[in-house]
């Protein structure tokens, strides 16, 4: 039973107004971390796009090391990876080179068949090309040299 200060029992129940500032104290405290901590559109792209070049770069690195042509085939959906084995195109399923899907919006340019093809040849070289990735007002270009290189230009 509740005994107040001077000594009385207390029928009385209820929050003092000390616990609901504290208790709001922490609720304001707890918002403002997830407000802090919510991913923005920028974060998602720059994401996605360094996502894409690791894989550009595993793609690379794939067909020096069996040999084959490698290629990547981005459309609106996402990405997958396959390699030629005689005439024929395999996909690949070992990791990284899984199927990936765009995530948080971001969507690719692509030409109008809807599909964009980067391929590294047996010793890594590929085609120059640029890919264009977006979300809401903001694009990134994700660069593949000749070389095989990859880099990322943010805010293109």
């Amino acid at each position: 039973m509740p005994i107040s200060a001077t000594g009385r029992i207390s029928t009385e129940r209820g929050f003092t107004l000390v616990e609901m500032m504290v208790v709001l104290a922490i609720v304001g405290l707890m918002t403002a971390v997830v407000a802090v901590n919510l991913p923005s559109s920028e974060s998602t792209l720059a994401r996605e796009s360094e996502r894409l070049a690791a894989r550009l770069l595993a793609a690379r690195d794939h067909a020096i090391l069996a040999n084959r042509e490698t290629s990547a085939i981005l459309d609106a959906r996402g990405y997958r990876f396959v390699e030629r084995q005689g005439k024929t195109w395999k996909p690949l399923a070992d990791e990284p080179l899984t199927e990936g899907a765009w995530r948080g919006g971001t969507t690719p340019a692509l030409p109008e068949n809807g599909e964009l093809r980067v391929s590294f040849d047996s010793v890594g070289m590929s085609e120059a090309q640029a890919l264009t990735l977006m979300n809401d007002d903001r694009r990134t270009v994700v660069r593949v040299l000749g070389s095989g290189e990859v880099r990322v230009d943010a805010g293109a």
